[in-house]
């Protein structure tokens, strides 16, 4: 089918649902860990793995699945995807065992870049180059709706039956999304013109190394905190029940200006976008840190939190993208598989701080590497002007 003949604000918000659906089922983790823990006797580390080996799997699938499965028909592509999303998450929510429901998270990983890394290509090619950001912030909405929606309603159904129900839940979400897609999507091919040599030819240019360790370095960074988000305010602040779930929808909530906003910075302000951002997460867990008593307060800092987080998601995809845009499939591919290796080590650094120092550490550490991450961007920005 003829892309100009298509609505793109329609195809884009279809994918925007779809997006919504998967990463509902990676980042209502966030808000359960604590469930999972209980539920399979196993400690708030060990139940980590449920989001940290999603994690790995989708980065390292990432740098070559949305290449290798391009050419397909992006409806069929999707549709499978989808349904396999579908299928684990009913299966895993009828697991008792750990490593059965581990597993059932693991499988379905392998199909999650086919789908979301393809979506950011299509975005961009349904619309002019100079508003690829504002497409792109579009389905980064779908990413905020994850948390809006997927990581506090989660939260709501495993309070209320446990790690099963939230399982249920994203099972429900993903059965959504695919019925979306199957009624409404368009029939659009793939691109058989795509090489995975031509596109891998980028990989040792200056420009694109410096995107990936500044890249990785703010996803850690963020990820150290945002991992065990909940768990913090449940053990540290005392927030449980209906009032965690509040918190978190208020965050999840303002991460959609947030991403409203990066589409419009990014295209006035790419540079300065960039190295504020997380300049400005450091201080919003500074000040958290001592004002984590008030429950007032509390709520303005997830707030702003949110916000930050919306542009965070956007600027992953636009410094990656702005490495090598003449290889859109692989660069889409590279920011998912960036994302989840600093969602990876920022998890893991922060299941270490907890069990060695103590839960509100985490703060530091996400302070400390977020600081890391910036120095990368500021090099880059400084080497290779040309490609901000």
């Amino acid at each position: 089918m003829n892309l100009s003949k298509m609505n793109p604000s329609w195809i884009i918000w279809i994918m925007t649902f779809g997006t919504f659906g998967i990463l509902s089922t990676e980042l209502g983790f966030i808000g359960i860990l604590p469930q999972v823990a209980n539920f399979f006797s196993v400690s708030i580390d060990q139940a980590g793995l449920f989001l940290s080996c999603f994690s790995l799997i989708i980065a390292v699938g990432s740098l070559f699945i949305p290449i290798v499965v391009s050419k397909y028909n992006r409806r069929h592509l999707f549709i499978l995807v989808l349904g396999v999303m579908t299928l684990f998450c009913f299966i895993g929510g009828l697991m008792t065992n750990f490593y059965l429901a581990l597993l059932c998270r693991i499988i379905p990983a392998f199909f999650y870049p086919a789908y979301v890394s393809l979506t950011f290509t299509v975005a961009g090619e349904l619309v002019p180059s100079n508003e690829a950001p504002k497409a792109v912030s579009k389905l980064v909405i779908g990413v905020s709706a994850g948390s809006i929606f997927g990581v506090p309603l989660s939260t709501i159904f495993a309070n209320y039956g446990g790690y099963p129900w939230a399982m249920f839940f994203f099972g429900f979400l993903n059965l959504v999304s695919l019925i979306v897609t199957i009624l409404f999507f368009p029939n659009i091919e793939g691109n058989s013109d795509v090489s995975l040599k031509d596109q891998l030819r980028h990989v040792g240019s200056g420009v694109f190394i410096l995107s990936c360790i500044g890249v990785i370095a703010f996803a850690a960074g963020f990820n150290t905190y945002y991992s065990y988000a909940s768990a913090f305010l449940q053990g540290i602040c005392g927030i449980i029940g209906s009032n965690l779930s509040l918190i978190l929808f208020i965050y999840g909530i303002m991460s959609i200006p947030g991403s409203w906003l990066a589409g419009r910075l990014l295209i006035k302000y790419p540079l300065r976008t960039v190295i504020l951002c997380p300049l400005l997460i450091c201080v919003n867990l500074a000040i958290f840190y001592f004002v984590h008593d008030s429950w007032s307060l509390m709520y303005i800092f997830m707030a702003t939190f949110g916000v930050l987080e919306g542009i965070f998601n956007n600027i992953i995809q636009f410094w990656i993208f702005s490495s090598i845009p003449e290889a859109p499939e692989f660069a889409n591919g590279v920011f998912m598989s960036m994302l989840n290796i600093g969602i990876t080590i920022g998890t893991f650094i922060g299941g270490l701080i907890i069990v060695d120092v103590g839960m509100s550490a985490i703060i530091f550490g996400a302070i400390m590497i977020l600081i890391i991450s910036m120095i990368f961007f500021i090099i880059r920005s400084q080497l290779y002007p040309d490609h901000t």
